[in-house]
């Protein structure tokens, strides 16, 4: 009964103050699903003397400079990720005739966003939904490159029939 009554006093407050509603899911969201490690690097390891936490290998990247370098693949992965996706169910959607269980990664991902927009979580939690995301920005990153392929090919056809 405790939770009901928490959770109709937060919507009662972002009813109150919509820009406070703004700021709170803002950094809810970006929270959960912009940290490109998901919170695995703060949340696996704690700082331990030096001889203590993993192996050698897991140390440089957990402590070390490694750790920056580490983050700043994942977050271009996790760019790319995104936009690929993006592209993969915008192509999707402009496609007839597609099959309705091609869906299920894109249905997957949006149920774990949705239930994690409302529901207290950790970035850790949306990994799952995020993995789903993969078979949807590979779509996408295929048909661009179909895309690009038959705009050189056309290009070269176009250049042989000019001689």
């Amino acid at each position: 009964m405790k939770n009901i009554q928490n959770i109709k006093r937060s919507l009662s407050g972002f009813a109150e103050d919509p820009g406070y509603a703004l700021y709170f899911f803002h950094n809810k969201l970006a929270t959960e699903w912009a940290d490109p490690t998901y919170q695995s690097l703060q949340a696996d390891y704690y700082e331990e003397p030096e001889g203590q936490a993993g192996n050698s290998l897991s140390r440089r990247f957990f402590f070390g400079k490694e750790k920056n370098a580490l983050i700043a693949w994942l977050n271009l992965y996790q760019n790319v990720l995104y936009l690929a996706a993006l592209l993969g169910v915008t192509l999707f959607l402009r496609k007839d005739h597609q099959k309705l269980e091609a869906l299920l990664p894109l249905v997957v991902f949006l149920a774990g966003f949705w239930f994690y927009l409302i529901w207290e979580t950790r970035a850790r939690y949306v990994t799952p939904f995020v993995i789903s995301l993969i078979p949807v920005a590979a779509y996408g990153l295929c048909r661009l490159f179909e895309q690009i392929s038959h705009i050189k090919k056309k290009a070269a056809v176009e250049k042989c029939k000019a001689y």
